[in-house]
């Protein structure tokens, strides 16, 4: 690994979620890290994989935290992310809820992923 290192990046796909509730706003990469889910831990630990073998071997890497993501393979189901709730809420007569009191939100849409 780490003759590739050298020639090789390792991307990440992480998420936003690694913060947790947001302590201010708009977050930035320096919002300390609260993961309160299982979903959230797994992203946090992987990132901190990545780090050990950027470290350890030379490893050129990036972590991307992505938030809201939604594409043509979306889950519409109870666990389909902000979009897709709020998508389905107004399909059935129903105000999409918004919490917190700000109403700005990031969404990403996924048109292709190789």
């Amino acid at each position: 690994m780490k003759e590739k290192s050298k020639e090789t990046a390792l991307i990440h796909g992480s998420s936003g979620s690694v913060y947790g509730q947001s302590l201010y706003s708009p977050q930035d990469e320096n919002h300390p890290y609260n993961p309160t889910n299982p979903y959230a831990i797994s992203k946090f630990a992987a990132e901190r994989y990545v780090n050990f073998f950027a470290q350890q071997y030379g490893l050129k890497t990036v972590c991307l935290r992505y938030y809201n993501v939604i594409g043509r393979r979306q889950n519409y189901g109870n666990d389909g992310g902000l979009v897709s709730t709020f998508i389905m809420r107004v399909l059935n007569g129903e105000p999409p809820v918004i919490e917190g009191d700000e109403l700005r939100r990031d969404a990403l849409r996924v048109l292709k992923m190789w």
